[in-house]
């Protein structure tokens, strides 16, 4: 009766052995090689998308001690260059110039939009986490 137990479980052992060898060889993972579509590729009409490169990212701003019409008039100059901008109201801060905080490869984009801000001090900040933003703008004082 023993032989017999252990017999069985030998047997069970070598079929689940066996099943596992074949099946790990015979399922392979499976893999695809369409690119997944982000908001910087165009969709529509290919003239509308590329007639302005800057709506590819939101521009978000603070009121940071400039006052809501210098946030307005600023909202106005930068949505007439083509960005989209986000007014996210009042900051913790009141700065006495204005701060673009950027990423990386978002740098030139910030001197452009600060070479706009004429008659303010511009100082520009790399973010190492953009924290959901590609450029963020507080609006100080000057």
């Amino acid at each position: 009766m023993l032989m017999l137990v252990v017999g069985l479980g030998l047997a069970a052992v070598g079929l689940f052995a066996s099943y596992y060898n074949s099946s790990s060889d015979s399922v392979k993972p499976t893999t695809t090689t369409d690119t997944p579509v982000t908001s910087d590729e165009p969709s529509g009409n290919s003239a509308d998308v590329f007639s302005n490169k800057n709506t590819a990212f939101e521009v978000k701003i603070y009121d940071s001690g400039a006052g809501d019409e210098a946030v307005d008039s600023t909202t106005a100059l930068l949505t007439e260059k083509g960005y989209t901008v986000k007014k996210l109201g009042k900051s913790q801060f009141v700065y006495d110039k204005t701060y673009i905080w950027h990423i990386q490869t978002r740098l030139s984009e910030a001197q452009t939009i600060g070479a706009l801000l004429q008659g303010r001090e511009v100082s520009y900040k790399e973010s190492q986490n953009s924290g959901g933003f590609e450029l963020l703008i507080y609006l100080g004082k000057q």
